[in-house]
């Protein structure tokens, strides 16, 4: 791959609007805003949660009207930017069992409607009065993942062959089998038709609400496996295991409908799928670079293949890279790719460092990196005014001495 020095940081996805891309950094908990012209950070602003761990604290964010609303992660409450007069205010969120949320966000109406992994609720934000209300969905199951459809909210159970169907304006919940799933579902997409679903086996389920008909696709290419992120046996890849283990290691991470094929983004998997809605026929989409070492799995700091950063235009689809810390940009019409070279500006930097201010830096943060090379060359600037402004006085001076010897 070219260019490998252009790495970019990572996040729990993007939410775009306009030009303007708003995401909160996984390992920073600051809110930065990405000008997709220019392809730079042009803002960036720290989150004040007070927690010492900052990793994953408040994940995700949407924006509305005025207002960058940020959900947390393992925080306590969600933060509200108000981009008017660049201050913060709070709702304090009920989570004594401190799981871990990242949230599927919906605008709907003048409500912003949100539900998470791992959790049993479907919750509804009221932004200016700010106020939540909590909507338990299932007394007995958590979610894996969710999808909105409509004024409809799709979550599959975590535990067996079931979808929860919660109505966002009656708020009534109606549970679903969905029929001859042998196996756990964990992704779920929609388009505009059927159910796309994926589970813990190289399987693919394609459900039919109105008819209550399922459709399997299991014909994978051969080379099709499952990496050894943990670096303890001599197999890298392994493609002849059919079934990937409950609940550790899903099939795939994502599912999405994008263009007139629904994608399949690896969670510990090898390659990327993309399959025809019409016909059904299975693809897989290879990327330069992305084939994986025993040094490179050990190496990758969250142990999966990808992220999901933002679907633009339905058509762009923009994977973060955990191999090689960038952002590739797939073209769901044209079926091609190409690497993102993402930065930040002079602005957002000295931003950063004032955020970070004299907090050690981190190796293996990107970002982290880039801010401890701004203070350097910030001090080294100073120095070298300094030196220049002495030098001048020096030259001043004796040419003072040597006007006044003559």
């Amino acid at each position: 791959m070219k260019n490998k020095d252009k790495t970019f940081i990572w996040s729990d996805g993007w939410w775009i609007e306009g030009n303007d891309a708003w995401f909160v950094g996984g390992m920073s908990n600051i809110l930065f805003c990405l000008n997709l012209n220019t392809n730079e950070c042009k803002t960036a602003v720290h989150i004040p949660d007070t927690k010492p761990n900052v990793f994953r604290l408040n994940p995700n964010c949407v924006k509305y009207d005025s207002y960058i609303i940020c959900f947390p992660g393992l925080g306590e409450c969600i933060w509200i930017y108000n981009l008017e007069n660049q201050k913060f205010s709070y709702i304090n969120i009920n989570n004594p069992d401190k799981v871990q949320l990242l949230f599927e966000i919906q605008k709907y109406g003048d409500k912003i409607f949100a539900v998470s992994e791992g959790w049993n609720k479907v919750i509804e934000v009221d932004v200016k009065q700010k106020e939540i209300e909590y909507y338990v969905v299932s007394e007995r199951d958590c979610f894996a993942k969710s999808i909105f459809v409509n004024n409809v909210v799709y979550s599959l159970s975590a535990v067996e062959n079931k979808v929860y169907q919660f109505n966002l304006d009656t708020k009534k919940v109606e549970e679903i089998i969905i029929p001859k799933a042998d196996e756990e579902l964990y992704t779920i997409c929609f388009d505009g038709e059927k159910f796309w679903l994926s589970g813990y086996k190289k399987k693919i389920y394609v459900w039919n609400k109105e008819t209550d008909t399922l459709t399997i696709i299991d014909k994978f290419p051969d080379d099709f496996g499952i990496y050894n992120f943990t670096g303890d046996a001599d197999i890298v890849l392994d493609c002849e295991k059919e079934e990937y283990g409950v609940p550790l290691c899903p099939t795939f991470l994502y599912s999405i409908m994008v263009g007139e094929y629904v994608w399949f983004i690896p969670y510990t998997t090898n390659k990327i799928i993309y399959i025809n809605k019409k016909n059904y026929k299975l693809y897989s989409f290879e990327i330069e670079d992305e084939n994986e070492t025993r040094d490179t799995l050990l190496a990758n700091l969250l142990h999966h293949k990808y992220l999901l950063e933002y679907v633009k235009d339905n058509r762009f689809i923009g994977l973060y890279s955990l191999k090689n810390n960038r952002i590739l940009e797939i073209d769901a019409k044209e079926l091609n790719y190409k690497w993102k070279d993402y930065t930040f500006s002079d602005k957002s930097l000295t931003q950063c460092c004032e955020i970070n201010n004299n907090k050690l830096c981190r190796e293996g943060d990107s970002l982290e990196r880039l801010v401890y090379c701004k203070k350097i060359k910030r001090i080294h600037d100073d120095a070298s005014n300094v030196i220049m402004k002495n030098s001048g006085k020096i030259i001043y001076d004796k040419i003072m001495i040597d006007l006044s010897d003559s």
